[in-house]
């Protein structure tokens, strides 16, 4: 599992999800990060870090 910070809170995640995260930043696509955020964290692949 790979972490990062967000919202206040670190987060960890499979290195395919972080790869498409990071992907989205560097295009400066807000809407596909937020997406991509959320949709993780619904289907379990985003979780806050213990």
């Amino acid at each position: 599992m790979e972490t990062f910070e967000a919202n206040g809170k670190t987060w960890a995640t499979d290195e395919d999800t972080l790869r498409l995260l990071e992907a989205f930043r560097a295009e400066k696509n807000d809407e596909m990060v937020g997406a991509t955020f959320e949709l993780g964290k619904a289907f379990g692949r985003i979780v806050e870090a213990k």
